[in-house]
C-alpha cells in the first residue's frame, strides 16, 4: 500500500478516519488505528489513517524535531495494523493555517467523506493548533458524524506518547522505548564505504548515516539485528564519531556476525535491541580491538540467553 496524497483521493464510500501526527506509531496509536479499523468495519466504511508528509512544528515553527519514524516507515507500520487508506497532506503553512472549522467541513467531511472521526484524548488541529477533541464532538453533534476520543494509555505509570519515547532514545535507553512503541526501534540507510578500520581490527562493519531529521540514540554501542535484502543478521552496532579516530559525524558502525563480504550502496535496516554500552575514547587501535573483543563476547551472549524479534 502507498500513502495517497489528498488531492489525488477519492473515497467510493463514507470512511473513518485516524488523526494524529503518528510518530512512531507507538502503542497508543496502534489502539487508535486498530479502533478505526474496527468501527469502519462494523459501519460499513473505509478506514483512514490521515497524516502530514512532515512534521508541522518544524513547518510552522522552524523546530528540530527528530522523528522517531521517517515518513515511509511510519506508513509500513500503518499498512500492517489492517486500514483499507493511507493519506497525506503535504505539509506547508497554508495547510497549516487554515481555520479548525474549515478543516473539519472542507478536509474531513468535504474532501475525506467522514462519517467517523478516531483521534486521541489530546489532538489539536486548525491554526495554532485551536481545533481540539472538544470540537469534534460539538461539531458530530451538529453535522451529523460520530466521534471516537482514545483516551491516555500508561506504562508503568508513564503516559505513552512520541515525546517520552524521544526521550528514552535519546538517554539510550532502547529495550524500554521498544516496549513504550510496541515494535523495535530502527534506522535505515545506504551502505557506504569507510576507512575499514574495522576490518584492520578483525571485525568488518558496515556504515550508514542516518538521515537528518530522525533521531539517533545516544552514543555507544547496541545490541541489533541488521536486515539486509531478506535476511536479518544478528549483529553489534556502534553510534557515535568514531572519537578514537577523529570522528565528526554520526554514523552507524554495524558488525554483523558471521558475514564477511563487502556490502555498498546497498539499503539495510538495523534494528536497535538493548544498550550495552556508553560511547569510549581509546587512546589506541589494541584498546580498541580488546573492547570490540569485550562487546562482541556479550552480544553474543545476550542472542543466546534471550530471544529477540524483529
Amino acid at each position: 500500500m502507498k500513502a495517497v496524497n489528498i488531492n489525488d483521493f477519492y473515497p467510493d464510500k463514507g470512511t473513518a478516519v485516524a488523526l494524529g501526527a503518528f510518530d512512531g506509531v507507538h502503542t497508543a496509536h496502534k489502539k487508535l488505528i486498530k479502533t478505526c479499523a474496527g468501527l469502519a468495519k462494523e459501519n460499513d466504511l473505509l478506514s483512514v489513517v490521515l497524516l502530514f508528509d512532515n512534521h508541522p512544528q518544524k513547518v510552522l515553527r522552524n523546530e528540530d524535531i527528530k522523528e522517531i519514524t521517517p515518513f515511509d516507515k511510519k506508513v509500513s507500520i500503518i499498512e500492517s495494523l489492517g486500514v483499507d487508506a493511507i493519506v497525506y497532506i503535504k505539509t506547508d503553512k497554508k495547510i497549516l493555517s487554515i481555520d479548525p472549522d474549515s478543516f473539519i467541513c472542507d478536509v474531513l467531511l468535504g474532501k475525506l467523506r467522514a462519517k467517523y472521526l478516531i483521534a486521541g484524548y489530546n489532538y489539536h488541529f486548525g491554526k495554532n493548533a485551536t481545533g481540539n477533541v472538544k470540537m469534534l464532538k460539538e461539531y458530530s453533534q451538529k453535522l451529523g458524524f460520530s466521534v471516537k476520543i482514545i483516551d491516555e494509555i500508561k506504562k508503568d505509570e508513564e503516559i505513552v506518547s512520541s515525546t517520552h519515547i524521544r526521550n528514552l532514545i535519546s538517554d539510550g535507553k532502547i529495550k524500554l522505548a521498544n516496549e513504550f512503541l510496541g515494535h523495535i526501534f530502527s534506522i535505515s540507510g545506504i551502505i557506504e564505504e569507510g576507512k575499514k578500520i574495522g576490518r584492520t581490527l578483525g571485525f568488518p562493519t558496515i556504515n550508514i548515516y542516518p538521515k537528518d531529521n530522525q533521531i539517533t540514540p545516544k552514543r555507544g554501542v547496541y545490541l541489533t539485528k541488521t536486515k539486509i535484502g531478506d535476511e536479518i543478521y544478528n549483529s553489534i552496532t556502534n553510534v557515535g564519531i568514531n572519537p578514537t579516530f577523529g570522528g565528526e559525524n554520526i554514523r552507524l558502525e554495524t558488525h554483523i556476525f558471521d558475514l564477511d563480504k563487502d556490502l555498498y550502496n546497498v539499503p539495510c535496516e538495523v534494528f536497535f535491541l538493548d544498550h550495552i554500552r556508553d560511547e569510549i575514547k581509546f587512546k589506541n587501535k589494541d584498546e580498541l580491538k580488546a573492547q570490540i573483543e569485550i562487546d562482541t563476547k556479550k552480544a553474543k551472549n545476550m542472542f543466546d540467553n534471550c530471544q529477540f524479534l524483529c
